[in-house]
């Protein structure tokens, strides 16, 4: 299987001023997606929420996802939990509608990246806890062009090692956007 192309890479770290819901920053990115100045919060900072899955939603969707700015699920993680444990892999895929919200209807900042898929390296300090759950100190997002329709089979890759080389460039490449959280 060919690797696609990588549109981004960018690693979130979770704020000390997270509360009941953990908080994750963008602090360190390679590439850049233009539309995610659309998710700059009142700090001045990218920001995604670590929530789980609420009442009512589907059974077969994810126990965990991401949201954004505007409460804007950028993503199911799917795969996180592996026999009822958090993994330190998942994936997921941008979302698809054209608007997100119901009191207040917004554009979907990312719709035209529907195509794409989100790999995602998550990494633990197994003495922080949310209730019973390990708490991610931070996580690193890798997006994929193209490669939605594929990207469970790209998260195995992931965890062979396949993308190794590709992360190790990223991070060496990569640019702080925040120095402390």
């Amino acid at each position: 299987m060919n690797q696609p192309k990588v549109r981004m890479w960018a690693k979130f770290v979770l704020s000390p001023k997270s509360g009941k819901t953990p908080k994750y920053v963008l602090t360190d990115a390679c590439g850049w997606v233009d539309e995610l100045k659309d998710l700059v919060g009142r700090d001045g900072y990218i920001s995604l929420y670590l929530c789980q899955k609420r009442e009512g939603q589907p059974s077969d969707a994810p126990s965990m996802y991401l949201q954004a700015k505007c409460s804007l699920n950028l993503t199911g993680l799917k795969d996180l939990f592996v026999d009822g444990f958090m993994s330190n892999y998942a994936w997921g895929n941008p979302p698809k509608a054209v608007t997100y919200g119901t009191k207040k209807p917004r554009l979907n900042p990312l719709v035209k990246y529907v195509a794409d898929g989100f790999l995602f390296v998550f990494h633990y300090d197994y003495e922080i806890k949310i209730g019973e759950a390990v708490r991610p100190l931070s996580f690193e997002l890798l997006w994929l062009e193209g490669a939605g329709l594929m990207i469970s089979q790209h998260c195995k890759s992931l965890q062979m090692g396949s993308y190794d080389d590709i992360l190790k460039k990223c991070r060496d490449e990569a640019i702080t956007y925040l120095t402390r959280v």
